[in-house]
This record gives structure tokens, sequence and C-alpha cells, in this order.
């Protein structure tokens, strides 16, 4: 009975020994995981919301009008303050080597980015028997479309998440206007030599560059989503504009500076 035991026991455990053999041996190690293709052409849809910080700023030309703007009657800035939205579209090509990559953008948007400041003098709460003037000055800025041509440069820390930086060219429809209106009339009619507007208005196709950075992630060989932040820069330009008051004319500098910040996120068809 002895032996009996002592054989079943040994036998019991050289069964376990190979059976736990067996399980750890069975246990595949997991295979490195291959990095994606990002390699091809691809199209998209976007869209963001953007903007900038724009101040109009005025001075005077000649001896009148560095009075006005010394003083205040005129303003010597104007916080225009242009935000809104955009829409739009890209197209471009990746060219992956291991894990960086590669490759150019075009995007083309439709904008709805517009701003206004306006300084309001009037002598309305005075009672001057009938005499009354006022004094308007007014900026305004609007981004109708605007579009880029970059290159990107970015790297895969895993492989279905690209990170990159992007540069190159930007353009767009901008309209940028200056105004300072002189309105004076007795019991409202009103006074001849005394009603001006001087005007200073840009509505062109303006060229500048583009710098930005983004997050592509795959969600499978074909689509992916991403978020993407553009700072465009057209410039900045100075004009002269001004009227005539009482046979006088009064002339004014205006420097009004176009750049853009937006944040943007959109979705790509890669084939």
């Amino acid at each position: 009975m002895k032996r009996f035991l002592m054989a079943t026991a040994f036998s019991l455990a050289a069964s376990y020994a190979g059976a736990a053999d067996l399980a750890y041996k069975a246990a595949p190690q997991p295979a490195p995981v291959p990095y994606s293709s990002w390699t091809g052409f691809y199209i998209g849809l976007n869209g963001g919301y953007g903007g900038n910080n724009e101040s109009q700023s005025i001075a005077g030309a000649n001896p009148l009008s560095v009075t006005v703007v010394g003083t205040g009657i005129v303003p010597a800035a104007l916080k225009v303050v242009p935000n809104g939205w955009v829409f739009g579209g890209q197209a471009g090509y990746n060219y992956q080597m291991g894990i960086f990559v590669m490759g150019g953008e075009a995007d083309l948007q439709w904008a709805n980015i517009s701003g206004s400041a306006t300084q309001l003098l009037t002598t309305a709460p005075l009672n001057l028997r009938g005499l009354s003037a006022s004094l308007t000055s007014m900026g305004s800025s609007n981004v109708d479309w605007y579009g880029t041509v970059r290159g990107r440069i970015g790297f895969l820390p895993v492989s279905s998440l690209l990170v990159y930086a992007t540069g190159g060219l930007a353009y767009g429809q901008i309209n940028d206007n200056t105004s300072i209106a002189l309105a004076v009339s007795n019991k409202g009619v009103p006074i001849n030599g005394l009603n001006a507007t001087a005007l200073d208005s840009n509505n062109t196709t303006k060229f500048g560059w583009v710098v930005g950075g983004g997050f592509e992630y795959a969600l499978n060989r074909n689509w992916s989503v991403k978020t993407e932040y553009q700072y465009i820069n057209f410039g900045s330009h100075t004009d002269t504009f001004g009227a005539t008051v009482a046979n006088a004319p009064v002339l004014f500098t205006v420097n009004q500076k176009d750049d853009l910040h937006i944040a943007k996120v959109g979705v790509n068809y890669r084939w």
C-alpha cells in the first residue's frame, strides 16, 4: 500500500509539471506591432475658429489732424478684433520613412471672420438751439476666404499617431476699412463745408506666410482625424486718407495689420 501511494503521488506530480510546461510553451510571445503605412494621397474636410487682436492705428498727417488725434477727438487706435468660423477642405500627400513622415498639403477655406470698432462723439446731449454735430470714427476688417500651400514633416510616437509641424504660403481675400465722418447741421439742415467723410478702403487678395502644427490619428488604413493650429500673417500696410473741412485739408494715416490665429479639426481619407 505504501508503495502504491508513493507511485500515485509521483505520477500526479509528474503529470502536473508536464501540463504546466505545456501551458507555458503554448503561450505565444506577442509580435512587435509594425508601423502602419501613412504613404499616399489623401483628401478631407475641416472646420474651426479663428481671429486676432487687430488694432487699426491712426495718426495725423497735417497740423489739424495731429491736433484732433492728439486730443482724442479722433482715436489713435480702433480695436477691431475680428473673429469667426472657417470651413473648407484639404488635399495632400504623405511619404513615410520609418517613424518619420513628410509631405505637402493645400487647403482652401471659406471664412466668416469679421470685426469692427466705432467711436462716436456727438452734441446730442447738449441744448444748442438746433445746432448739432457728430464725429464718427470707425474701423472694420473682414476675411472672406483664404488658402494655404504648405509642407508637413512629423514623426510617429506610435504607429497610429502623427505629430507634425507645417509651414508655407498663405493667400486670402481681406477687406479693411477705416473712416472718419463729420456731420454738422442746423435744425436738421446740413451746413455746407462742415460735412465730410475721410475713407480708406482695401479689398484685395493678399499673400503672406503660415506656420503651425498638429496631431493626426489614424482610425484605420484609410480614415484619420486631426486637430491643427495655424498662424497666418498677411503683413501690414499704411495708407494716407483724408477729406476737406471748411476748405482745409485734413489728412490721416492708418496702419492695418492682417494676421490670424486659426484652430481647426478635420477628417482625412487616405488611399
